[in-house]
Parts: structure tokens; C-alpha cells; sequence
């Protein structure tokens, strides 16, 4: 069994004729769109952004080279702990406080207020404030040269005005300030909003738009920040890279400056002993002179390298304490340099480097966790386990040394006891010569080392470079009118053909053949376009012959030719889903074609309940085919002769009570009979399928059911009602009239469509 197949395919071009259709939805669209676009672009202030770079680097300077030193404040993770530290709460501060930003200032621009930083209307000093409580928001309005009027709401939202001159105190809940003097370039009566700004506000403030962004494989971090005010954004850009290279630079100190205070500190003590010493024998020489034996001045250098060596073993032993000291110590957490400390031990190195790295790790998280974070209490574990470790090197160094002293001082008095054999001026020479060039040794030794503690400390940097300074952007980052303008044409466009097609898509009614031929495969028989005269009382096949209506009419009396050829008396049935389809209309210009090519016809108003024939034809109702049914009156006395040639018209005639019994009666079959021997086509005009049944008998009874179906008024589901018909009364007879079409390119289908014929049991699927 074969069965047309209709094969869809999108076409663009009716897409486009669509579009074109409702062209006055996409303008409307446009228009709206662009308004709106435009209404955005005045009040909405625009953003802008600006730049800035910095490289990582551990500079060293001809000193530090010279002396060796090893910079102790390294991150194991450079530019991710850096970007933290740029983020911290202290840098911030610090860059807003070196901003000076206390008051800020607006004045109104298309209906909103802008900032307008850098520039100061007002000249306003601040004798005291709350900077935990944010202040209200000030209006300034000039008056006259020395006078202003100062507005602001009070703590119950009140609107509150105020006169004073310049210079007056101005008390307020949360400040007391003064404005000393107004900008000249201000307009009378213009008014200038400002209130004073908060560390908190203003941090709040950066830390909404500070990006920081890094390169791969490089120590490089991209810093931008966005903001309303250019300026603003460039500024505080600019203090943020400054604070951050002092905060940085301060943090490396804190080991040199920690080492010089602790070599100091010896010096002065040395310094005073040695002094005292050298005084003491430089008396003695002076008061005594005598020769001294060579034997003398052997054992006094022995006893000189001795004291020496010991001296060296106890400065060793006062920096083990030191250590010791400050690892048990559970307050402090300062960094060491074991280069300044003569730490020689590479166990002892390696730790105190760990130390030193975890105190630059914990410093920096500090402002970034909570006091009590998991990450936190990891850092300050792993440093109380290097503290231990190094109490415990030292402790074991500082043993040795405590060893190595006793066995020199054994030595020393040993030599001592073979100096007592010398006379008593003799040895009191040696002792006091041999104690003063020991404290100067140490003395130079200690100046030594405060030397390179000093070279150390002005030979710090700071680890990082400014490589681009932020700079004042010229233009916004949004909102770009362009790119606003041609989103908004886009959706407008993208909406409007939305809103085309979805309206299209619910639309209800049947406009088209094409929507006729989707629901059903009943054949259409012809296509009548609307009649666009006003008075649908006329004929237009008689009166109007030349106009489209009238062609399709007879188009569609050619088409009726080929159904039921064998026929020589057509009984043609006419019919609808509900009533205003325009079947009556239809009928009798139908009727009136056939009798202009000489046909006999009459044309019977089978609809009793409601019929509008006999107004067209401008006839008497009664009587008529219900008077026919229930009476006795003949055929012929309800037989009406129109002023038309050939066509005769059979009028509904009174409403009876009962039309579908009297249309279903024997009666009605011999009168259609009777009628058939004397008129070669009997057009009859039923009553609507859809609302009444009294239709039914007549469906039958035709040779040609011809269903009407309205363009713009059937809905989609009547195109269904044929295919129900032909399946109920076994018809192989009915055909579909689309009635008042009108070409319009919206209601035209959006797809191409060609039919071809499938043998639906080669694949197995029912008809």
C-alpha cells in the first residue's frame, strides 16, 4: 500500500518573507531596545580599569656580594605569597592612609552622582571623627560668598538643613569639622555632595576589584583594579605597589637589625673592659722599666695564643646562650643570621634557615587567616618542633665548647705556674700585657662583626620591581556604547523574530492550504480568496464576474466536474465545523456559476435552525423545506424561481422543533429523488457538523460533500473533522474548500515541502 509522505525542509527565504511580514514588530523591537540601551548608557556610571606589573628578583648589591651574606627572607612560594601579602589588611591601610583620601566628593551628572577625585571643591579640615561609625552623606550648597546651606539626614532619616559660614565648627553625632572654602569655579545655588570616608569602606572598596593575576613559569604578577574614578583606581594602584615594597623591604631588615642589637650589645661591655685594661698597662710601663728574659717572653706568647683561643670559645659560648636563650623563650620569634653569628655547624645552618622561612610564612598568613585557622596552627607546630630541634644542637655545641674551655684553662694555668718562677714585676707585666691584647683582639673581633652586620643591613632591597606604574585610562571598560548598541540591536532582533515565530506557532487558526494539508489528507478542492467588498448581501459571481473571487469560484466549478462524473444529477452537500465559515456565501455563488453555464440548479437552505440564504437571493422564508416535511404541501409549492436564469431556491421555511428527525425522514429522500429528474445540480447548505447533528442524513444522501474551512477563523483542530466524517459514513466523496484567503507573508509556511510516494509495508508499518 503506498501513502504520500511529505518531506519537510526549512526555507530560509520564507523565513525572511516572514520576518518582512511583521516587519512593524522587529521596528517596534528596535526602537525599544534602543531606548532602553540609551536609558542604560545615561545612568549607569562607567567602569574603568588600570594596570600594573611586578617582578620578582633577589637583588644583591656589591656589599652584600663582598661580604657573603645570605638573604634569610625567601618564600617557598614567591609571587602566591606576594599576591597575599598586596592583599593584606596592613599593606591596604597603609596605601590609604598614604592616599590622604578623607573626604570624598560628588557632584550630579545625568541624573547620578560622580566622584570627583582628584578634585576638592570644598576645602574641608576635620577636627574629629568616628571611624568605626560611617558618616551620613553631606549636601554643600553655596548661598552667597561667605555663606552655605549643609544638609544631611539625622539618625531618624530626617532631612535636616543648616546655615553657617566658613569656617564655623560643624558638629555632627559622628564628626566636628570645618569648611574653610568653597571652590570659585562653583555655581550659585550648585550643589556638591561629600561625606568622609572609613579604612574600612575604602578597603572594602579595593578589595572588590584588585585583581592579581600571574605568568606561568615566571615571577611576574599583573595587578588591576576597577573602579568608577580612573584617577582614584591609578592612585591607590600606585600606593599599593609603594606600601607593598616598603612592607617588604622592612621584613628583610628585621634579621639584620635583630643581629647588629645583639653584637652591640657586646660590644659596649667589651669595649669598656678592653679600655680599662689598656690603661692599666700602659700606667705600668710608664712607672716601671725593666729587661725581660727571653724565657719570660716565650711562655707569655704561649699564654697569649691560649688566652686567645679561650676568648674566641667564649664569645662562641655567649652565641650559643643567645640561641638557647631565645629558642626556649616562648614570646619571641626573630630571625638569625648564621653568617653574623659564626654558625659553622651545616645541621645547625639548615635549621635555623627552616626557622627563619616558616617565621617569613606565618608573618605573612597572619593577616590573611583566622588566629585559631588549621593553617596557622600547622605553621606555629612546625615552628615549635625547630625550636626544639635547634635548643637541642645548641645545647650540645655549647657542651663542647664548656669542654673545650676548661682543658685551654687548664693549659693556661699550667703556664702560669712556670711564670710564678719569674720575678713578681716580671709576671705582673706579662699579665697585664697578655690580658690587654686579648680584649683588643675580641674588641676588633666584635667591630668585625658589627661592620658586616651593618654592610648587611644597608645592602637589603626589597625582592621586588615595579615594572609598569599604573596609569590613568582614558577610556571605560564597560559600558562601550558600541558594544551595548549592537547587543541591543542583536536581541531586539533575536526577540522580535522570536516573538514573530512563537506567535506564529501558537497562532490557533488555519490561514493556509499548507495547514489544511499537515492536518489531513483530504483533498482540497479550491482555494477562494477573500471578497474585500463590504456588501456580502450581493453576488459576486453575477454581479462582479471579472474579479479573483469570481475565478476561483469558477475554478472551482471546473474542479466539480471531475467528482462524480457518472452522475448526470449531482446532489453536491455543503457544510461546516461551526457557523461564520461562509458556506451560505459559497453556496450560492456556487450555485449561481453552475446556472451561468446553463445548468439547471436549485439550491436548497437545509439549514433549519439559522439560515441567511433567502436574504441573500432577497426571498420570502416560508414557506418552505420544513413546511414541505411536516405538511402536506407539494414540492412545487415550495419551489421558489430566483431573478437568476437556471437557478431555483428551496427556502429553510419555519423552525420546527425537531430538524434532525424531519431531515433523516423518507419524506426528505423521495423529495431529493423527485428533484433529481428535474435539476442537474441540488446544492444543499446544512447546517454546521461541528454544533449539530442535523446534517448527518444528508452526508449520505450527497454525491459531493465539500466541507468549508475559513481562512483565519477555522482552528486548527476542524481540518480533522473530514478525516472523522469519511472514516464514520464510509465516504469516498468529500473534499475541502479553504474560503477567504488572503496572501500574507507571516501566516505563509516557513518550510519547502515535496511529497513522494512510500510503500509504507516494505518497512513493516501500518496505513
Amino acid at each position: 500500500m503506498a501513502q504520500n509522505i511529505v518531506i519537510k525542509e526549512i526555507s530560509y527565504l520564507k523565513i525572511l518573507r516572514i520576518l518582512i511580514g511583521k516587519w512593524h514588530w522587529i521596528a517596534f523591537s528596535l526602537i525599544l531596545s534602543l531606548s532602553i540601551a540609551f536609558t542604560y548608557l545615561t545612568f549607569t556610571a562607567p567602569v574603568y580599569k588600570c594596570n600594573a606589573s611586578l617582578k620578582f628578583e633577589e637583588k644583591r648589591s656589591e656589599l652584600s656580594e663582598l661580604t657573603s651574606i645570605r638573604n634569610i627572607y625567601e618564600r617557598t612560594n614567591k609571587v602566591e605569597s606576594e599576591a597575599l601579602i598586596i592583599k593584606s589588611r596592613s599593606v591596604l591601610t597603609k596605601a590609604i592612609r598614604l592616599l590622604n583620601y578623607n573626604v570624598s566628593f560628588y557632584r550630579r551628572s545625568n541624573f547620578k552622582l560622580a566622584e570627583t577625585y582628584p578634585t576638592k571643591p570644598l576645602t574641608i579640615k576635620i577636627t574629629w571623627r568616628n571611624q568605626r561609625t560611617p558618616v551620613t552623606i553631606f549636601a554643600f550648597q553655596a548661598i552667597s560668598h561667605n555663606r552655605f546651606k549643609l544638609s544631611y539626614k539625622d539618625a531618624g532619616s530626617n532631612q535636616v538643613h543648616h546655615y553657617y559660614k566658613y569656617g564655623d565648627l560643624i558638629n555632627h553625632p559622628n564628626a566636628s569639622f570645618k569648611i574653610l572654602a568653597s571652590d570659585n569655579a562653583l555655581l550659585h545655588k550648585e550643589v556638591v555632595s561629600f561625606h568622609f570616608n572609613t579604612d574600612t569602606e575604602l578597603i572594602e572598596r579595593i578589595t572588590r576589584s584588585l585583581r592579581i593575576d600571574d605568568h606561568q613559569n615566571i615571577n611576574v604578577l599583573n595587578l588591576g583594579i576597577t573602579d568608577h574614578n580612573p584617577y582614584f583606581a591609578t592612585d591607590i594602584l600606585n600606593a599599593i605597589l609603594e606600601q607593598y615594597l616598603i612592607f617588604d623591604k622592612y621584613q628583610r631588615l628585621s634579621s639584620a637589625s635583630q643581629t647588629e642589637k645583639f653584637i652591640e650589645t657586646l660590644l659596649n661591655t667589651i669595649s669598656v673592659t678592653a679600655d680599662s685594661s689598656a690603661q692599666v698597662f700602659q700606667k705600668f710601663r710608664e712607672e716601671e722599666s725593666f729587661p725581660r728574659s727571653n724565657d719570660a717572653h716565650e711562655y707569655l706568647e704561649k699564654l697569649s695564643i691560649l688566652q686567645n683561643e679561650a676568648h674566641v670559645i667564649s664569645t662562641k659560648i655567649l652565641e650559643s646562650s643567645f640561641i638557647k636563650k631565645s629558642m626556649d623563650s616562648s614570646g619571641n620569634e626573630d630571625h638569625f643570621n648564621d653568617n653574623l653569628l659564626s654558625v659553622t655547624d651545616p645541621q645547625l645552618i639548615y635549621l635555623i634557615t627552616k626557622y627563619n622561612e616558616l617565621l617569613a610564612k606565618k608573618r605573612e598568613s597572619v593577616h590573611l587567616f583566622p588566629k585559631r585557622s588549621v593553617f596557622l596552627t600547622q605553621i606555629e607546630q612546625q615552628i615549635a618542633e625547630l625550636k626544639i630541634a635547634i635548643s637541642k644542637n645548641v645545647g650540645s655545641q655549647h657542651e663542647v665548647l664548656i669542654k673545650k674551655n676548661e682543658l685551654l684553662k687548664s693549659k693556661t694555668d699550667q703556664l702560669l705556674l712556670k711564670l710564678k718562677t719569674f720575678p713578681r714585676r716580671e709576671r705582673q707585666f706579662a699579665a697585664l700585657q697578655s690580658r690587654s691584647e686579648i680584649q683588643q683582639k675580641v674588641l676588633n673581633y666584635l667591630i668585625e662583626k658589627k661592620l658586616e652586620a651593618q654592610v648587611s643591613k644597608s645592602a637589603v632591597t626589597p625582592g621586588a620591581l615595579i615594572i609598569d606604574k599604573a596609569v590613568a585610562p582614558s577610556e571605560p571598560i564597560a559600558p562601550i556604547p558600541r558594544n551595548i548598541y549592537t547587543i541591543s540591536i542583536f536581541c531586539s532582533f533575536l526577540l522580535s523574530t522570536g516573538a514573530i515565530l512563537i506567535a506564529k506557532k501558537l497562532n490557533p487558526h488555519i490561514h493556509t492550504r499548507e495547514d489544511i494539508e499537515d492536518a489531513t489528507d483530504i483533498q482540497i478542492l479550491g482555494v477562494v480568496p477573500k471578497y474585500k467588498h463590504a456588501d456580502l448581501l450581493s453576488i459576486p459571481t453575477l454581479h462582479n464576474p471579472e474579479c479573483l473571487f469570481s475565478e476561483s469560484i469558477r475554478m472551482l466549478r471546473s474542479n466539480l466536474s471531475f467528482l462524480a462524473a457518472e452522475k448526470s444529477s449531482k446532489i453536491i452537500h455543503i457544510t461546516s465545523e461551526v457557523s461564520g465559515e461562509g458556506k451560505s456565501f459559497l453556496s450560492v455563488n456556487l450555485a449561481t456559476s453552475l446556472s451561468l453555464i446553463n445548468k439547471k440548479v436549485i439550491l436548497i437552505a437545509a439549514d433549519l435552525r439559522k439560515s441567511s440564504l433567502h436574504k441573500i437571493l432577497n426571498l420570502p422564508s416560508q414557506p418552505g423545506l420544513s413546511n414541505c416535511l411536516v405538511t402536506e404541501i407539494g414540492i412545487g409549492n415550495i419551489i421558489k424561481n430566483t431573478n437568476i436564469p437556471n437557478l431555483d431556491f428551496i427556502s429553510s421555511g419555519t423552525i420546527p422543533p425537531n430538524p434532525a428527525e424531519l431531515l433523516h425522514s423518507k419524506k426528505m429522500e423521495d423529495m431529493l429523488i423527485v428533484l433529481r429528474k428535474s435539476y442537474d445540480f441540488i446544492l444543499i447548505d446544512s447546517a454546521p457538523v461541528g454544533i449539530v447533528s442535523d446534517c448527518k442524513p444528508m452526508i449520505k444522501m450527497a454525491d459531493i460533500n465539500l466541507f468549508i474551512i475559513r481562512a483565519g477563523v477555522s482552528r486548527h483542530d476542524y481540518a480533522f473533522t473530514p478525516q472523522t466524517l469519511k472514516k464514520e459514513f464510509n465516504l469516498s466523496n468529500i473534499s475541502i474548500i479553504l474560503n477567504d484567503f488572503q496572501p500574507n507573508n507571516f501566516h505563509a509556511p516557513y518550510y519547502k515541502s515535496k511529497r513522494t510516494g512510500i510503500n509504507y509495508q516494505n518497512y513493516n508499518y501500518s496505513a
